[in-house]
């Protein structure tokens, strides 16, 4: 909302079909009109993003307090969180949710209250169109908390994988694997980990190429790959001419060193990445060899266990996914953005 009376005017054209800027000077076409309209606007922005922290809380709530949720999580032991890499998640108490939920609560009561009354306050002698402004407003609004709902979305749904987690994990050790079976499963799923990590990586640096905007580390060798020669290109005892060209020869020596690094950044990564498939591959073949004895069929329980080792597998990659189409999207709205470093993401917290 921390925009120019005329930003202002503009947005609010773009907000419907049929409604031009035309039309919005009209309605607002004077500083009163104005002023009343960019506070009724403030109030729905602060109704519509509670509503959303509000709908948030209550999904939050709804899933730890899911009899799924609560046996899972006790079932799994301190250590055993850590080993099966749970550890890095860390939820929210229910005493909490429920602080923050009256809170919000609260303060809907409070906003819903000023702007029943803004309302009613329109000074007599203005005479404005509060039904097409009651229509216009909230549409404005919605339009500008597009990126902001969708990030609840998001939000939602890393939580749920969140969850999943847990009780898909419950799942695989409620069938009662063997020692045998349980060593290969943790590999399985670690190894899927590191692989899902080493894409993520590796899409974000093919972005950065793709955007040109390389890692910060890469930036670095401009200064630092040859000094001395940095400082004999500034003795004025060299011709102009000369110095210029010696310059963009090596500008463009530095260049293809780095583009060099890439390229083998890039295939390092990529055979890393099948061999951690070859390696899941080969540990599912010794699961199934081990049970199998020479059967065509396998037996109903090894299949179970397949398919719980798969399933949280699936939630491990989706989960991944949606963190890297995150961090992704980033370059597509801001012209620096690092994400060197790996996102933590704690419960899905607010």
């Amino acid at each position: 909302m921390h925009v120019t009376d005329q930003v202002f005017k503009r947005l609010l054209s773009t907000a419907l079909k049929g409604i031009d800027e035309t039309s919005i000077v009209a309605l607002l076409d004077t500083s009163e009109k104005l002023k009343y309209a960019r506070t009724y606007a403030q109030l729905i922005n602060d109704l519509f993003y509670l509503k959303m922290k509000d709908d948030y809380l209550t999904y939050y709530l709804s899933l730890v307090t899911s009899p799924e949720f609560i046996s899972s999580s006790h079932y799994m032991s301190k250590s055993s969180r850590k080993e099966h890499n749970l550890h890095r998640l860390q939820f929210i108490k229910q005493e909490n949710i429920f602080k923050q939920q009256t809170f919000i609560q609260k303060r809907l009561q409070q906003v819903a209250k000023q702007l029943d009354i803004h309302k009613q306050q329109v000074p007599e002698h203005i005479s404005m169109d509060l039904n097409r402004l009651s229509t216009v407003i909230p549409a404005f609004v919605g339009k500008g908390q597009l990126k902001l709902s969708a990030d609840f979305e998001r939000k939602k749904l890393l939580l749920k994988y969140d969850i999943d987690d847990y009780y898909l994990i419950y799942t695989f050790y409620n069938l009662n694997p063997t020692t045998d079976q349980i060593v290969p499963t943790k590999i399985i799923w670690q190894t899927t980990m590191d692989q899902q990590k080493n894409e993520e990586y590796l899409a974000i640096l093919k972005q950065r190429i793709y955007t040109k905007r390389l890692p910060s580390s890469l930036n670095l060798i401009d200064h630092s790959i040859d000094p001395h020669t940095q400082q004999m290109l500034r003795d004025q005892r060299l011709h102009t001419d000369e110095r210029i060209t010696l310059s963009l020869q090596r500008e463009k020596a530095i260049a293809r060193f780095k583009q060099d690094m890439l390229t083998i950044e890039i295939s390092t990564i990529e055979k890393l990445i099948r061999s951690h498939g070859n390696a899941i591959a080969d540990e599912k073949k010794k699961l199934t060899d081990a049970a199998n004895g020479g059967k065509v069929r396998l037996p109903k329980m090894l299949v179970d266990i397949l398919n719980a080792i798969t399933a949280r597998q699936s939630n491990i990659i989706k989960r991944t996914q949606l963190i890297t189409k995150h961090k992704l999207s980033f370059f597509e709205c801001a012209p620096a953005v690092v994400m060197d470093e790996e996102e933590e993401i704690v419960g899905a917290n607010l």
